[in-house]
């Protein structure tokens, strides 16, 4: 696993300092986060194959929040706090509806997940 992940850091910055040296100049700011944050970027590798492609491969979060910002731009002004945890309730009930297939290969992920993170990860 470690090797797997030295030789894909390896080539992204080979790719990175071959093919983008003109970023690097329109961007620096970018380029200096990259390299600050590199060990934060690459991370994920440290995972199974099978958790990694959950990772990168399902934006659920970022979906809900954009159909979560859809139904709060009809309703800008709540008359108290707890209105909008029952309005944000009822939309994910409305959007939950909406899940009908788990992302692919879910079943080989869900068991690496419980391996990994056994005592957090309830299975039902």
């Amino acid at each position: 696993m470690k090797a797997s992940k030295e030789l894909f850091t390896w080539k992204i910055i080979n790719n990175y300092r071959s093919k983008n040296i003109l970023l690097l100049n329109i961007y620096p700011y970018i380029s200096k986060s990259w390299k600050d944050n590199w060990e934060n970027l690459v991370s994920f590798l440290d995972f199974p194959l099978e958790i990694r492609r959950i990772i990168y491969t399902t934006n659920a979060i970022e979906s809900l929040n954009g159909q979560l910002r859809k139904f709060t731009k009809n309703k800008r002004i709540f008359p108290n706090d707890n209105s909008v945890f029952e309005s944000f309730f009822l939309a994910i009930k409305n959007i939950e509806k909406k899940w009908t297939m788990p992302p692919q290969n879910w079943r080989s992920a869900l068991a690496h997940f419980y391996l990994r993170f056994e005592g957090r990860f309830i299975i039902e």
